[in-house]
């Protein structure tokens, strides 16, 4: 499927020019930088020209606008922001020095914001109402906000309400005064609380995100069956809301059937405190030795950790959708996750175990279920995997995005 530009409004067979910003972008990783990255390429894949501008060092050649870096199917360019600044709140202010030229260069047909609360205000400021805008909107804070700046914890607890407090009372005010044409939810639970900051029904469509499925080539080294142990992976920045801590608490309760488990927490050190109170209570409960952190990883060795795991556990007190949950399923793996979130909309019946909380209790039980049911292991792989592709592929997040651009144009030609 290639999209072209409605034939009244543009020279005939004429691609659609699509640009996205995003606050996150490579050499970042996370959720909102694979959707980001999946996104683009997968609009190219239908024939559009996709440009994308995001954060960038301050010591790169970032002055010549035509320069943009070709990243694959996608054009980048990278802002160029002193690193003591590169803060979510502080992209507008270099976004809005070159925004007006680069529209202008470009001639954008749709501006998607892919990733950002900060980034709308730009369009804002810059008064842009011959474009159609989208904004896709992951999580409303303050879901997915830690405040951990007191040691003691009544003090702690009650300069975290007012952080909230306020938090809250800005997305609500974002969504009020932001231009926009459409908002994009990845999931119901995030279009409820978009609804819930006073959002019309008509401004919100659910697209959920999309991976891109992994092939054959990551199954690399990967021992027999019979001669290793199980490994239970966790996928995710070590903070205190990923909530790794509960998972090192249940340990000792899976060991004490299975004693040659081991479980691989992958991710970025975002808290190096939760990383302490991590390390502290492995060695306290005697589990240390079954525990290994691995800390930031390329593409491809995590993959292939996601394909030599047996089970994968996501054991989130807050989400936005959890992409990681998906990846996983789609190697195949049965995966164990808390129904926060979207992760409800992913584990469905018969494809894992969701969980009430994130209690090592419940995630001990879990993981002893399917350590001990190969059969059960294998059916929820199966059904997950086929799942996510009919689903959640990233082929079919794009193609849904790209009728939503369809829409948005005929509209918005026939009201211009």
């Amino acid at each position: 499927m290639v999209i072209f530009l409605l034939e009244e409004e543009s020279p005939k067979n004429k691609p659609l020019k699509i640009l996205v910003i995003s606050e996150h972008y490579y050499p970042l990783k996370g959720g909102t930088v694979t959707y980001v990255n999946n996104l683009c390429e997968n609009l190219a894949k239908l024939g559009m020209c996709v440009y994308l501008i995001t954060s960038g060092t301050d010591n790169q050649n970032t002055q010549s606008l035509n320069r943009w870096d070709k990243a694959g199917l996608y054009y980048v360019h990278k802002l160029s922001i002193p690193k003591y600044l590169r803060k979510e709140r502080y992209f507008p202010l270099f976004l809005i020095k070159e925004f007006s030229s680069i529209v202008d260069e470009i001639k954008p047909d749709i501006i998607h914001i892919s990733h950002g609360f900060f980034a709308p205000v730009v369009i804002k400021i810059s008064n842009i109402r011959k474009i159609p805008i989208i904004w896709t909107v992951h999580n409303v804070p303050p879901a997915e906000h830690i405040f951990q700046k007191f040691k003691n914890k009544k003090i702690n607890s009650i300069f975290r309400h007012i952080y909230f407090k306020i938090a809250s009372l800005f997305s609500s005010f974002c969504f009020r005064i932001y231009h926009y044409n459409k908002i994009i939810c990845v999931s119901q639970s995030t279009a409820d609380k978009v609804l819930s900051r006073g959002v019309s029904k008509d401004k919100i469509c659910i697209i959920p995100n999309g991976i891109s499925i992994p092939d054959n080539s990551y199954k690399k080294d990967i021992l027999p069956k019979k001669t290793r142990s199980f490994i239970v992976l966790t996928v995710a920045g070590i903070i205190e809301h990923k909530g790794q801590l509960e998972v090192v608490k249940g340990i000792s309760k899976v060991v004490e059937d299975y004693p040659d488990t081991r479980f691989i927490f992958v991710g970025p050190i975002r808290s190096p405190k939760y990383l302490e109170s991590i390390i502290f209570t492995a060695k306290s409960l005697g589990v240390l030795n079954h525990i290994e952190i691995t800390g930031e990883v390329t593409e491809e060795k995590l993959h292939e950790f996601y394909e030599r795991c047996d089970v994968y556990v996501q054991p989130s007190y807050q989400e936005g959708f959890c992409i990681t949950i998906m990846e996983a399923m789609g190697h195949g793996k049965p995966v164990i996750g808390t129904a926060v979130g979207a992760i409800p909309d992913l584990i469905k019946r018969e494809q894992g175990i969701l969980l009430t909380s994130p209690s090592p209790k419940l995630i001990s039980e879990a993981v002893v279920f399917l350590l001990s049911n190969e059969s059960k292991r294998e059916e929820y792989g199966k059904n997950g995997k086929n799942f996510i592709i009919n689903t959640y592929s990233a082929k079919v997040m794009a193609s849904n995005t790209a009728r939503l651009y369809e829409e948005i144009l005929l509209g918005f030609h026939r009201n211009a």
